[in-house]
């Protein structure tokens, strides 16, 4: 570890000392410009954003493949390559092949790793946000809404390498890490299949006053009740956005575009200060036994909130009473 050093990590593997050398890209790849028609040796692939070379499928943007009539050519690549396209660099076209040979859209730039060179260090290295930024300080309008990198420039832009070693450490690494976290999303997604499936069966169909699953020992029939009796109905309000002292404070403030996909919420990007919260309609929800649930803009979702906070009148949010379970409202 040595901090004092641009070019020595923080971080490093044991027995790794010497400091990263100044490359040019130059020197650790080279342009594959290798065009001809697809063929069974390389059958032709998308290039998926944040995935690489990918088979072709519905779920994928067609257009990027160029299959017309009159061009047939494609560009090569082969497992290893690095590749990029000048126009959507931000949005994540821009990766290694990990999946082998293949044709892809000439509107692709391919390189291929040079000797001594891991690509999985490469792929890594590369996809860094302050190497992208980089990037894209060379890139030109050609016409309209159309940007280019050329692959001199590219070539051009210089970078920090460490020993092969040291790349190959890496780049197993964070392939190991990969593999891991593809493992626990595979799960992740099995038991968001298995809530799905229970949700239905340990909830009463309509017309149904006993779910399909239950737990041992309970079988008295499911009692018909109005929202109202189990949970107070509270909206928000939102101050003058025109007014600083209403703003930047400690309070808490929600919108409904903050929903998502998570189960809790705790902090707001928006605060008011006290000033503010007194400035208009919004109601103080307390931490822990409130559904915050989105009536415009999204309407139907929902979070469980975490820590007190108040929202914009685009919530129709069920504070639960004593009697009845914040996470059975949430669910149902």
């Amino acid at each position: 570890m040595n901090e004092s050093k641009p070019n020595v990590p923080k971080l490093r593997f044991p027995g790794f000392t010497d400091p990263w050398e100044q490359r040019k890209v130059s020197e650790l790849l080279e342009e594959r410009n290798e065009q001809a028609p697809q063929s069974d040796d390389y059958p032709l692939m998308a290039f998926v954003a944040n995935e690489g070379v990918a088979p072709k499928g519905e779920r994928y943007d067609r257009s990027a493949l160029i299959n017309d009539a009159e061009n047939k050519l494609y560009k090569r690549t082969r497992k290893g390559d690095f590749i990029y396209s000048s126009n959507n660099l931000e949005t994540g076209s821009i990766g290694l092949n990990n999946l082998g040979n293949a044709c892809i859209s000439p509107v692709y730039s391919i390189f291929k790793p040079t000797k001594n060179v891991s690509p999985e260090f490469i792929g890594r290295s590369f996809l860094r946000k302050e190497f992208i930024n980089k990037m894209v300080k060379y890139r030109q309008g050609v016409i309209y809404g159309q940007w280019r990198i050329h692959e001199t420039d590219f070539l051009r832009i210089k970078t920090l390498a460490p020993s092969l070693g040291e790349q190959q450490k890496i780049g197993s690494f964070f392939r190991d890490l990969d593999a891991l976290i593809t493992l626990h999303q595979r799960k992740l997604n099995n038991l968001k299949l298995q809530k799905r499936g229970l949700l239905q069966k340990m909830f009463p169909k309509d017309g149904a006053d006993v779910p399909e699953l239950r737990f041992p020992g309970f079988t008295d029939p499911w009692e018909q009740r109005k929202l109202g009796e189990i949970a107070d109905i509270v909206s928000g309000g939102t101050p003058a956005t025109g007014n600083p002292t209403y703003w930047d404070g400690d309070i808490n403030w929600f919108a409904p575009a903050e929903i998502g996909d998570e189960i809790y919420v705790d902090s707001s990007r928006r605060k008011l200060t006290e000033a503010g919260y007194n400035a208009c309609s919004t109601t103080m929800l307390p931490a822990g036994r409130t559904v915050l649930f989105t009536s415009r803009a999204g309407i139907g979702s929902t979070a469980i909130l975490r820590s007190s906070a108040c929202t914009n009148q685009g919530f129709q949010s069920l504070v639960v009473r004593d009697e009845a379970s914040v996470y059975f409202v949430y669910s149902m």
